[in-house]
């Protein structure tokens, strides 16, 4: 049985509403994982794709200081500043052998929640 998942955004304000498709994906499978990651004080937390995930969608509601990366030595790319964060999920496409995780520069463990498109 073939499934269509569709990610999407909302956006509103006081003269706009629109909805926007951020990804279509047409799989075998129904039902995205969702794991909540706690990510570690002033260290790396590296994330587990499950086999077959062809997308991450990672919300990192209110922690601070995130910074994503991938293969080590990666200096990475900010996805949550250190203050006044505005809280955007950050949607990526997966290749077939990811790496990927999580670096926090926050001085206590936060949750992440990360769902994994297959």
């Amino acid at each position: 049985m073939t499934t269509q998942i569709d990610v999407r955004m909302e956006v509103v304000a006081s003269n706009l509403r629109e909805v926007v498709p951020l990804l279509a994906l047409i799989g075998s499978s129904a039902v995205p994982k969702r794991e909540q990651v706690t990510v570690a004080a002033s260290t790396f937390t590296a994330l587990s794709p499950p086999t077959g995930a062809k997308a991450v969608l990672i919300d990192m509601g209110s922690a601070l200081s995130l910074t994503l990366k991938g293969v080590t030595g990666d200096t990475g790319i900010a996805i949550m500043p250190s203050s006044s964060p505005t809280p955007v999920p950050v949607l990526l496409p997966l290749g077939t052998s990811p790496s990927i995780g999580i670096t926090s520069a926050y001085g206590s463990g936060q949750a992440v929640t990360v769902w994994w498109i297959f």
